[in-house]
This record gives C-alpha cells, sequence and structure tokens, in this order.
C-alpha cells in the first residue's frame, strides 16, 4: 500500500524534506508580558512528545536569548508557549500544543559572547493541576461519564471518549490524585466484548479513553502511510518526476531501531502468555482464582496483525508466569457486594494484564520526515528489506515478519532552525506471518530426503 498525499502534487509548497510552516510560537508570561520565539532566530529546537501510554504530554524548548528575557520578562517557570505548526504540501491543518514551563534548565553563554542559551522544560496544564486538587467524591454512571467529570472538574480539560458497556453504580475516591482517580476507574470499564482495555491518554487534542480494539482493529482504518528503509531520494529539479523524487523521500526512514523483537522472558514476567489472579475475600474469608493465556484467546481479539508472536506448543507457555494475590475491593469502593467487575476483580485482571502487554510484544523505532498528519494510534506500514540474497524474480523483497502494518503509541515532534522530524514508537500486538510449530530451517525436517538447504520447507 502506497500513501495517499493528494497534495504533494504541489511540491512548490514544500521547498526541501522536512519542511515546516510555523503560524505561532509566542511565549506568554503569568505577569502580562509576551515574546515572539519565531522572529529574531531566538528559537533553536522545539520538541513536544505524545505517549499512548502517558495520561500527560512534555516537551522541552532551546531559546538563544540576545534580549535578556530571562531577567526582563522575566522568565520563571511561570509561562504558557503556544506554539502551531505543519507540514506544507500534503493537505495537514495545523496542529496546535499549549504547554507550560516548568523548569529553566542547562543555561550556558559562550566566552565573548552576549547572548546566552538556556533549555525550558513544558508539560501540559493537567500535569500541574493533577498535583494541586484531590478528588474526595462518590460518582456514579458509566465509566467514561465518571472519567469526564474528574478531567473538567479538577484538570480543565475536554475528554474525547468511546462509548463503553458497563455502568459503575457508585465508586468512592479516599482522598486521590486526579489522574490516580482516573487510573482507578480506566480498568472497570468493559468493550462490547465484556474485555477490560480501555487506555487513558492525553495527545494535541486533549484527553481521550479509548478501547485497545478500537485503537489496533486493521478492519476499521488503513495505515495513513508507508514507510520503506531505503536510500534516500535525491531532489534533482532537472527531472520531469520531481514530485516522485519528494514522495520517495519523504515516505523514507531515516532511521529504524527495532525496540523489542521476541523478547519472551519479558513477556513471560509481564503475564503476557499467562496470569493467574488469586482473590481475597476479607469478610467473606474465601480465595477465588482465574486464569488468563495468550492462547486460545489471542485470535478472537481485533488486532492489526493476526498471527501470534509465538507458535502454540511454544516453550514459553507453559507454566504461572505471573501470579498476582489482592482482595476483592466491592466494599472498600462501592455500596454493593454484586457489583460485577468490583466483586470479582480476578475475572477482568488477569485478561487486562495479557491484553496490554500483547500491545507491545513488537516494537520499532522510526524516524522520518516530519508529517503533521500523524497521530498517535494511527496504523502505519514499514517495509524493511530482507537480509538474505534474493533474486530480482523474487515477488517478495522485504522481510514478511519484521514488516507489516503497526500502531503508533507514541510521537515526538522535533523541530529546529533547519527541518521538522517525527520520532515513532510503533507497536503490534502480532505477526503477518505466522511462525511454524516445528523447526525446519537449514534442511530440518522428519524426512532428510526431503530436505532443502535455506528454506523453509512443508
Amino acid at each position: 500500500m502506497q500513501p495517499q498525499f493528494g497534495s504533494l502534487q504541489s511540491v512548490d509548497q514544500m521547498t526541501k524534506l522536512g519542511d515546516y510552516e510555523i503560524a505561532e510560537l509566542r511565549l506568554y508570561a503569568d505577569s502580562g508580558g509576551d515574546v515572539d520565539l519565531k522572529e529574531g532566530g531566538q528559537f533553536m529546537r522545539l520538541s513536544i512528545f505524545e505517549d499512548i501510554f502517558s495520561p500527560t504530554m512534555h516537551g522541552f524548548i532551546y531559546i538563544k536569548d540576545g534580549q535578556g528575557l530571562l531577567n526582563r520578562m522575566p522568565i520563571n517557570a511561570h509561562e504558557t508557549l503556544i506554539s502551531s505548526f505543519r507540514t506544507p504540501g500534503i493537505g495537514s491543518e495545523y496542529v496546535d500544543f499549549i504547554m507550560e514551563t516548568s523548569k529553566v534548565d542547562e543555561r550556558v553563554r559562550s566566552l565573548g559572547e552576549r547572548a546566552e542559551g538556556y533549555k525550558l522544560d513544558l508539560v501540559t496544564g493537567g500535569a500541574k493541576r493533577n498535583l494541586q486538587s484531590r478528588v474526595s467524591t462518590a460518582l456514579s454512571g458509566s465509566p467514561e461519564s465518571i472519567i469526564e467529570v474528574i478531567c473538567k472538574d479538577y484538570l480543565q480539560g475536554t475528554l474525547t471518549s468511546e462509548k463503553s458497556s458497563n455502568d459503575i453504580s457508585k465508586f468512592a475516591f479516599p482522598n486521590m490524585r486526579p489522574l490516580r482517580a482516573i487510573r482507578s476507574i480506566v480498568p472497570l470499564a468493559l468493550n462490547d466484548k465484556g474485555q477490560s482495555d480501555f487506555l487513558f491518554y492525553e495527545d494535541r487534542n486533549g484527553y481521550n479513553f479509548k478501547s485497545l480494539s478500537t485503537i489496533l482493529n486493521s478492519n476499521k482504518k488503513e495505515p495513513k502511510a508507508t514507510y520503506t528503509l531505503k536510500p534516500a531520494a535525491s531532489r534533482d529539479t532537472d527531472t520531469g518526476n520531481r514530485n516522485q523524487s519528494f514522495l520517495e523521500g519523504f515516505t523514507n526512514l531515516r532511521e529504524y531501531s527495532p525496540i523489542r523483537q521476541s523478547d519472551h522472558v519479558q513477556s513471560m514476567e509481564s503475564g503476557q502468555f499467562s496470569t493467574q489472579v488469586y482473590s481475597y475475600d476479607v469478610w467473606g474469608k474465601s480465595v477465588t482464582s482465574s486464569t488468563n493465556n495468550y492462547y486460545p484467546d489471542f485470535r478472537g481479539y481485533d488486532r492489526e496483525a493476526k498471527h501470534p508472536v509465538v507458535p502454540y506448543n511454544s516453550r514459553y507457555l507453559a507454566g504461572k508466569n505471573r501470579i498476582i494475590v489482592e482482595p476483592k475491593t466491592a466494599k472498600s469502593n462501592t455500596d454493593s457486594d454484586e457489583q460485577r467487575y468490583q466483586s470479582e476483580p480476578d475475572k477482568y485482571r488477569g485478561s487486562r494484564i495479557v491484553l496490554l502487554n500483547q500491545m507491545t510484544s513488537q516494537q520499532v523505532k522510526i524516524m522520518v520526515p516530519g508529517n503533521s498528519l500523524l497521530e498517535l494510534g494511527d496504523h502505519v506500514e514499514i517495509l524493511i528489506p530482507r537480509a538474505d540474497p534474493i533474486d530480482k524474480s523474487e515477488p517478495v523483497w522485504f522481510d514478511e515478519r519484521a514488516s507489516g502494518v503497526y500502531t503508533i503509541t507514541a510521537i515526538r515532534h522535533d523541530i529546529d532552525s533547519n527541518e521538522y522530524t517525527n520520532t515513532l514508537e510503533l507497536s503490534r500486538s502480532g505477526i503477518p506471518l505466522e511462525y511454524p510449530s516445528e523447526g525446519k530451517f537449514l534442511g530440518r525436517t522428519k524426512q532428510p530426503d526431503a530436505a532443502v538447504q535455506g528454506v523453509f520447507i512443508s
């Protein structure tokens, strides 16, 4: 699949790969002053990080200050940075981030120079407000409605949510910080299949409450782009294929680094392959348990890659990999013993651990030219060349297991005076090509006469 960037037909909007347009980059002080950082060469680098596993965003900006702003404004971590930028020529709207300064750091000055440089650490407002308030009340309703109340009343943010399939009659928050209160509710939300797989995170659009099945489901969304690991396309303005050269360079991987590939010991420790939960009823003086395994539930879940990361007879699937012992929570947080989740935490806790750890069983990090269309939860396809010698007549030139569709789970936006780049952390819960259940490589089969060296034999 090739990416569809129709606006690239007008390549004059993009002067080079990594090009960007900044509509606003202004620092506002709580005392009332403000300064335009995109004028006068004061802005050196802006970096903003979005993470699907984090409830807040963070970043930093490097400033070259020749006006004495630290003392004249002054800059003392009581400022708000408003940034608005986009990649030109691909049909993208401006992407807006409102961040607050949290620290002045790395202040340096070269000998003989009047100007100085320093770094301002950035966080979203919710990160600060989380430390300034407590939730001490009881709320009821759907999980998303409870979270929306906390986001609005305590974090002063907006929530984009997906509807869960259950309600909570009453949940008492015992003087908890807002984000911890939300973390207490998220595991209680069930999707339309009765699974606990919701995530709460913050991105450029605000707070999000979405199920993993919706994020991973390849049937509901197409990959937003296809990136290939190959030499960068040269830009030759004399050729008639200038637009094609831009497109090839725009979809070329600048960096490719596997983060997690077949780390099955870690998968065992995390409980991905098997989790057993023992739940102790303090009042009823009884113990219940449940076990959730990687198989056979893998194929019954919507995901971006349909095959498991290990064969069904894998050596790693035996035994109880992770054991959790915890009390039931019915009487401590609700007024009824009949609440489905609170009275049976083992029923959903184990399956949630297995599902969430599947999401990161395959992870890679890539760097690409800046693309402001990319968002958390989007799917992208990457094509990685095979390491073995291949004939030109072979139809598949890429590594079928390393390549394929991934979910964007983290984005770093990096803008400096020269270019805009994205560093993406990509994750997926399976692989596109199934692993064989028996070793049949380099001629090892049960029928030696049928062996062919260097290929898989069925």
